[in-house]
């Protein structure tokens, strides 16, 4: 009953009758009426179109994630050079030719702070 035109089902409805007479009365109506077409129009997806969608969305993802990778790359760099920056820092040396605080501070030390043996040289215009 649902396969048939609009207008067959139409008259069909208010009848009570059972299925095979209905069947049967769907058959005379049709025969009557040459004019009603029965058309059943599937439209089947064009394989091209679904595999040009397809490579669109693949090439889109593929975008993306280039533009993630690019950004994580250029984070990651930027974290070499602040770690790179911080392992050059010198380390006070005990063994070497200055004191801890010459060492740390340079000639803004106090004199009284120096603990030998160091080198330091304090300029002469200084006090």
């Amino acid at each position: 009953m649902e396969k048939l035109p609009d207008q067959v089902k139409n008259i069909l409805i208010v009848s009570d009758e059972g299925t095979d007479k209905l069947a049967a009365m769907a058959d005379k109506i049709l025969e009557m009426n040459p004019r009603i077409e029965l058309a059943s129009v599937v439209q089947e997806a064009d394989p091209y179109d679904m595999l040009l969608k397809k490579i669109s969305s693949l090439e889109q993802q593929i975008a993306t994630l280039t533009v993630q990778h690019t950004r994580d790359r250029q984070r990651s760099r930027s974290h070499q050079r602040n770690r790179s920056r911080s392992r050059s820092r010198k380390h006070f040396d005990p063994d070497g030719k200055y004191c801890f605080f010459h060492f740390k501070f340079g000639k803004k030390c106090y004199p009284d702070k120096c603990k030998p043996p160091c080198s330091w040289k304090q300029p002469e215009n200084c006090n």
